[in-house]
């Protein structure tokens, strides 16, 4: 186990991430009964892990467990309305412990929820996917979909801790390797050893249960929490360089209905991406082949974009929260681990994606 303190100077509040195996059952043991608390279970956890919740919902009786829907359709503003009933009725105190046990959904909705409910309450993150572990749970981002736009609604908040139980991994599921698409971000972006790292894995399951993953995990939440920390309000424009791959990303997602996953649309994205910005003339790193090697070894199955599905995207991009003035700001891999932002102009972008298939 290995514990890291994140302070950041914007917010007063320090963020605990912890990161190891067998955390979920200590914590939660540990748990103390002077104030009451929540706890929100990811409906499609809670039906692979009957057992361990049915025990803590006998033996914690000062607890209210309740289980959400946690698919991304669900995110929605009824939901957040749900939510804030269910911490009215459970008499949540500012001081009260809430707590939360999902992936990037989960996260999101209830940050959301407890960062607006009597102007923020303590909350717990216990992330139970690859990717809620590396990037949706890191950073203190929380919203909602609505209008059609991913997250147009959401807050800065900071959970008082984070703990990254690594048995929840070991499904080794299609779920569990959308992690994937956030991790070679972070080697595209900040250190090309993230991206060596992954090649030394032959397959999805002997990655999650070599011991070096916790070193990885830990290695990918710093790389975003120090980027974190220079931003946290995302009002510099240093805290835009994580939106790689995420741009057309969350297009392909929207115009999928959120039928498509998070990391296959993000890798994705990230080879548009680039190939946006060749086509336009920047001298950028073509990302193609390293992510098609991940791609092939850990088995993940990649979107195919006809024409109709690629002029569906183009038309959700004018109304990107990115947009400013006409431009959107998008990353540049200059060489792996090195990276840049580039503003280019919206009308050039929908142009070349309606030459892209």
């Amino acid at each position: 186990m290995k514990k890291k303190l994140y302070s950041i100077e914007e917010v007063t509040r320090k963020t605990e991430i912890v990161v190891g195996r067998n955390l979920a059952d200590q914590y939660l043991s540990e748990l103390g009964t002077q104030v009451k608390g929540l706890v929100l279970i990811g409906e499609g956890l809670f039906s692979s892990n009957k057992e361990q919740f049915s025990k803590f919902i006998s033996e914690k009786k000062w607890i209210d467990f309740k289980i959400i829907d946690d698919a991304e359709i669900n995110k929605r503003f009824r939901n957040y309305q749900s939510i804030l009933k269910l911490l009215h009725l459970s008499q949540i105190e500012r001081r009260s412990n809430v707590f939360y046990f999902g992936g990037g959904t989960v996260s999101d909705l209830v940050g959301f929820a407890c960062s607006t409910y009597k102007r923020g309450v303590a909350l717990t993150g216990f992330p139970t996917t690859l990717l809620a572990m590396v990037d949706a749970s890191i950073g203190g981002k929380n919203g909602i979909d609505i209008y059609g736009v991913k997250n147009l609604v959401g807050t800065f908040y900071l959970p008082v801790r984070i703990i990254c139980d690594l048995d929840y991994l070991n499904s080794g599921n299609d779920l569990q390797k959308q992690g994937l698409g956030e991790i070679v971000k972070y080697g595209f972006l900040f250190d090309s050893s993230v991206l060596d790292d992954l090649k030394n894995y032959r397959s999805f399951g002997e990655l999650i249960s070599d011991h070096e993953i916790e070193d990885l995990v830990l290695k990918c939440i710093d790389l975003k929490m120090n980027i974190v920390k220079s931003d946290f309000y995302e009002t510099s424009g240093i805290r835009q360089i994580l939106n790689f791959g995420h741009t057309i990303g969350h297009l392909i997602e929207a115009a999928s209905g959120y039928k498509l996953p998070h990391g296959q649309a993000i890798l994705r994205g990230m080879i548009i991406e680039s190939d946006i910005l060749k086509n336009l003339g920047h001298d950028t790193y073509e990302v193609s082949g390293d992510i098609y090697d991940i791609v092939s070894r850990y088995g993940i199955s990649m979107p195919v974009l006809d024409k109709v599905f690629i002029h569906r995207i183009a038309g959700y991009l004018k109304n990107d929260k990115k947009i400013n003035s006409g431009m959107i700001r998008m990353q540049m891999i200059t060489s792996p681990g090195k990276s840049e932002n580039v503003d280019v102009s919206v009308e050039s972008v929908v142009r070349m994606l309606k030459k892209w298939t």
